[in-house]
């Protein structure tokens, strides 16, 4: 469910229901009459990464890619300030919430994460810019290029509270661990569409602090967890979706 209130105001409502229960995964109100600064709360994604903030309907492949899925946020609650500036040539978003969100595609397959603590309050920012739009280059060589940066910091709760790797058929090949203090992120991305042909890639780093873990009470190297990937679409018949 998507609407207006009162002209200056959007909300939306969706709710998961193949799991069973229906669940809300979506709800928020947002205030949108300026289009360089808006303000949205509720409950949502957070601003991190291409392809997790890319609607299942407008996606290339059945799934998602797994270094996304693993380490991107999710959704939670939250406000946050978003907006388009100089002709939507720059977009940004940045954020505060409640916790570090919950990513339903790992959760379903690793019920361990929905019982176990992970991060708590969060701070997240992401950034997008087309670079040949904002240099108005009149005879750009791609149809559409865009590069952005995203960043998240939360405060991990103590315990077993790290990422969790799930493979795409269901198994656990790196359990959740003892972590204490911080989970930062970071993220780039690139999109490129030339002619027909589409190409997106991503490069996610994420790191978690084990302070006072040791046998001892010392600290331990943090966990590291990152990856990339680059998809190509080139369709065979008709025309590329350029949204």
């Amino acid at each position: 469910i998507d609407g207006t209130l009162f002209r200056h105001f959007a909300y939306s409502a969706r709710v998961e229901t193949r799991t069973g229960d229906p669940e809300f995964r979506d709800v928020f109100l947002r205030f949108q009459r300026f289009n360089s600064f808006q303000l949205q709360a509720g409950h949502f994604k957070i601003p991190f990464g291409l392809d997790q903030l890319t609607d299942s309907g407008e996606l290339n492949f059945v799934q998602r890619s797994r270094i996304g899925s693993i380490v991107a946020p999710g959704r939670d609650t939250g406000a946050m300030v978003l907006g388009e500036i100089s002709e939507s040539k720059i977009r940004y978003a940045a954020g505060v919430f409640r916790h570090d969100g919950r990513n339903s595609e790992i959760e379903d397959f690793a019920a361990v994460n929905q019982t176990l603590p992970g991060g708590n309050r969060t701070l997240a920012a992401r950034v997008v810019i087309q670079p040949t739009e904002l240099l108005s280059i009149s005879t750009p060589p791609v149809r559409q290029l865009s590069v952005g940066a995203a960043f998240t910091h939360s405060e991990l709760a103590t315990g077993l509270s790290s990422l969790t790797g799930v493979t795409a058929s269901n198994q656990v090949f790196f359990p959740r661990m003892y972590a204490k203090r911080t989970r930062v992120r970071r993220g780039a991305e690139l999109k490129v569409v030339a002619g027909t042909t589409s190409l997106q890639g991503e490069f996610m780093d994420a790191r978690e602090e084990r302070l006072d873990q040791g046998l001892r009470g010392e600290n331990l190297p943090a966990l590291r967890t990152r990856g990339w990937y680059v998809s190509a679409v080139q369709p065979v018949i008709g025309r590329l979706n350029n949204s």
